[in-house]
């Protein structure tokens, strides 16, 4: 933890030094703080190097699901296309309505009628 006194930065090795006062005084000027250090110089290896606020990167976008589509992987090379809708089929109920092989060997995406939510974990 970095605390300012006058112009220095000092480091404190625990937080158990530090009292309930100084806590308040710590959390309303930790953006004084913060500033001091991005402006102050940094060398490492007599190289001056830039330091920054961190900025947390955007949330991740949200993958779409379909309620009727299902990935398969470890398909047999000996399976067939009627052989896997004949299992689909039995396995759900619901008769497949497409079958898109991957790019990787032993893997299809499967499009069913309706949703298969209830029959897939």
């Amino acid at each position: 933890m970095y605390v300012s006194r006058n112009t220095e930065i000092h480091v404190l090795k625990s937080d158990s030094l530090l009292n309930k006062k100084f806590k308040a005084f710590y959390l309303k000027n930790i953006f004084t703080v913060v500033d001091m250090v991005i402006h102050k110089t940094h060398m490492i290896d007599g190289k001056a190097i830039e330091v920054r606020r961190y900025v947390p990167p955007p949330p991740p976008k949200p993958v779409p699901t379909y309620s009727n589509r299902v990935f398969i992987k470890n398909i047999s090379e000996k399976t067939t296309k009627d052989g896997l809708e004949n299992f689909l089929e039995a396995k759900t109920n619901i008769l497949p309505v497409g079958i898109e092989y991957g790019e990787l060997e032993g893997t299809a995406l499967v499009t069913f009628e309706e949703d298969v939510g209830q029959w897939m974990p």
